[in-house]
């Protein structure tokens, strides 16, 4: 009862901590993502483009077809869905490291761990936050069978499985996931012929999704080609970030300095996993999930949601056993800077709500009716307004979908143009030279230039 009572109060206090963005805005890609018009839209891939998500596509659509294009209901499902991950993530870690005491101190830093603001300020981080409560159902069914190959409940784990696949491509690490977990648990001897059974359907379900995707998408099937630089840089910064969860102060170092913070945990962690494999198993696991998304891209915080279950929980596993002071200061400091980076981020993602709920005002009042033929140019909208890596994000998807919502239907033809130096906030659009945009405006031309003290647009 006691137990129960500790997990109420996490979700409370997660709730409370969460509940002023029910009344942010949408931004971004979420107007893109609820602009589906029928249920065949959101579920066959996209020529254009990279993911498949049809599950989340499909959740986006019954939500708007029921609600219409309410900010406070997605928003409201987005904090809904976190809680939920945490009431699971908290059964998962009480099973894993048999400790209620453990299960539950993860559950907390879990609820205000870093990262989170992607999944849960933002509409679109559902798909990230959707794959992990599948990922996790699908784990949790793997590891408390103890005949893998039962038919009703393994046919469980392919489906968790393949719902959380279709909801975001990183659940292709599961499989994986699963195969490190059965190497290290599997209590009979290892046969090839049993890892085959168990592990080629997941195989053949991620083939068969690739196929469909192959027939559709004309685009590359990931957003960033792999380099081997880039990866190094993600997977350093990654693992750092999620032992040592203090961006601000990490961002601060110099670079030397981040690669030995580095090299110092990673031996510290591997010392202390190597006795256990409780702690191998989660630490095969967190670096199984930073090898995946830091091959295609640089940290993000909506990346971290999923790896920051195993690093969680390896934290917590360490210090449960660890009978060093310094843990206490150390929780202290997880908790703390938690809170004040989130607290700080939704300072960010309010202004950017209010930015674009101004915006779409203030092209509207002076654009009542789309005009037949008539192209609208926007000049030097930013991408974010505090610029990577901890991006609040404005315009870089979306805004066409976002007049459309407005006007009922599409606006005939919108360009993006930049009349000053790129930097890392503004979109990366084409650039045009003051003699170029002084025609245009000669011309008439409905034009739109952004103000950033203002945070609005104005007509030229």
């Amino acid at each position: 009862m006691r137990q129960k009572l500790l997990l109420f109060l996490i979700i409370l206090f997660a709730f409370i901590f969460y509940k002023e963005t029910l009344y942010y805005f949408l931004i971004s890609d979420d107007f893109y993502f609820i602009s589906f018009k029928n249920i065949a839209e959101a579920l066959l891939p996209k020529a254009n483009f990279y993911h498949y998500n049809p599950v989340f596509w499909t959740l986006m659509f019954i939500v708007k077809s029921l609600f219409g294009a309410n900010p406070f209901v997605f928003h409201f499902l987005t904090i809904a869905l976190h809680i939920s991950n945490i009431i699971v993530f908290y059964y998962f870690g009480k099973l894993l490291l048999k400790s209620t005491k453990s299960g539950l101190l993860a559950a907390l830093i879990f609820s205000i761990f870093f990262p989170n603001y992607e999944t849960v300020y933002w509409i679109t981080g559902l798909n990230t936050s959707l794959m992990v409560f599948f990922y996790l159902l699908g784990l949790l069914v793997f590891i408390s069978l103890n005949n893998p190959t039962r038919l009703l409940r393994y046919s469980t784990f392919l489906l968790f499985f393949t719902l959380a696949l279709l909801s975001h491509e990183y659940a292709i690490s599961l499989p994986i996931v699963c195969f490190v977990y059965w190497l290290l648990f599997n209590r009979k001897k290892i046969k090839i012929f049993d890892g085959i059974k168990i592990f080629a359907p997941p195989v053949i379900i991620i083939i068969l999704l690739t196929a469909i995707k192959l027939m559709y998408v004309s685009k590359n099937l990931v957003v960033v080609k792999p380099s081997i630089l880039r990866f190094i840089q993600s997977f350093i910064k990654s693992f750092t970030y999620l032992l040592l969860p203090s961006p601000p102060t990490l961002d601060s170092l110099p670079k030397i300095l981040l690669i030995g913070l580095f090299i110092l945990l990673i031996i510290f962690v591997l010392l202390k996993s190597l006795k256990s494999k409780i702690r191998l198993f989660l630490l095969s696991w967190l670096i199984i999930t930073i090898i995946i998304f830091s091959l295609t891209s640089l940290p993000q915080a909506r990346y971290f949601y999923l790896s920051s279950i195993p690093a969680l929980l390896l934290i917590t596993s360490i210090i449960k056993d660890d009978k060093l002071k310094w843990k206490f200061v150390y929780l202290l400091f997880i908790v703390v800077s938690g809170i004040i980076f989130l607290q700080q981020q939704k300072i960010y993602w309010r202004e950017t709500s209010l930015i674009t709920k101004r915006t779409l005002a203030d092209i509207k009042s002076n654009y009542p009716t789309p005009i037949s033929g008539q192209t609208i140019y926007f000049i030097n909208l930013p991408d974010s307004i505090n610029g990577p890596p901890w991006n609040a994000y404005l315009f870089r998807n979306g805004l066409d979908n976002a007049l459309e919502l407005y006007y009922g239907k599409k606006v005939e033809e919108i360009k993006y143009y930049r009349s000053i130096p790129p930097s890392k906030a503004i979109r990366d659009d084409p650039y045009i030279s003051p003699d170029k945009l002084e025609q245009l405006i000669k011309k008439n031309e409905l034009i739109f230039i952004y103000k950033e003290k203002e945070g609005t647009v104005e007509k030229l």
